[in-house]
């Protein structure tokens, strides 16, 4: 898996299961092969949007019509 792709699936599991994001984070770089760097990015990237939620979903809102209608994939 690339930096990305554990970011993502964190992310989708946080929006979809309601799943603890430290939690999930923390076992899908288990999983995967990231060097050091690579899993700061990652941690970085999940918790950098988890705080800021609020804040992109309105920007979000701004420029996309059915943001309601998103599937949280997309979102």
């Amino acid at each position: 898996m690339t930096v990305r792709e554990v970011a993502l699936r964190a992310l989708y599991r946080f929006e979809t299961e309601d799943a603890d994001v430290r939690e999930t984070l923390n076992a899908l770089l288990r999983q995967s092969s990231l060097d050091t760097r690579d899993r700061a990015l990652a941690t970085e990237l999940v918790y950098g949007i988890v705080r800021r939620r609020g804040r992109i979903d309105w920007v979000l809102q701004q420029f996309v019509r059915r943001f309601d209608g998103l599937t949280p994939w997309i979102r």
